[in-house]
């Protein structure tokens, strides 16, 4: 059960087996109001990112929280995959049940709609991937910056 004081939260993810413990952690936690999950191509491609994170929600008891499919590709430079470390699947082989994807619209509205329509200084965005769907949504609407307390990141290379 959520605390009435629970700090809102927006999770941006690419799933892979790191962000999968992240996704279970959070839901656990009395402490925070999962209000979205928003996904992006990284550790695998953007399918398997939003298939895994719709499915990782469910498995926790959580597929009332809305996941929207974001970033297919990076700004700039290239992308690659690395399979060789979270598995063809993204999860290291680990089998999912189906689970229905129930976020309408893509990552980057969400966000914009979701921190656009919060009051100052109340939301905190932990971004697990990298960070496409943030930097796309800030370029369109940089007055969503308004509503962010807080950027938590787990990053990488």
């Amino acid at each position: 059960m959520v605390s009435p004081t629970a700090r809102p939260i927006i999770i941006d993810t690419d799933p892979g087996i790191d962000d999968a413990l992240a996704l279970f952690l959070a839901c656990a936690s009395p402490e925070i109001e999962i209000r979205a999950i928003t996904t992006v191509a990284g550790n695998v491609g953007i399918n398997r990112t939003t298939r895994n994170a719709g499915a990782l929600m469910a498995l926790a008891g959580r597929a009332d929280v809305p996941v929207y499919r974001g970033a297919e590709k990076p700004l700039v430079g290239t992308w690659t995959t690395i399979e060789d470390t979270h598995g063809q699947n993204g999860i290291g082989g680990v089998q999912l049940p189906e689970a229905p994807q129930n976020g309408n619209g893509h990552a980057v509205d969400a966000l914009i709609d979701l921190l656009g329509n919060a009051p100052p200084n109340s939301q905190t965005v932990v971004l697990l991937g990298p960070q496409t769907n943030m930097a796309l949504a800030l370029q369109r609407k940089p007055e969503i910056a308004k509503a962010v307390r807080e950027f938590v990141l787990m990053a990488g290379s």
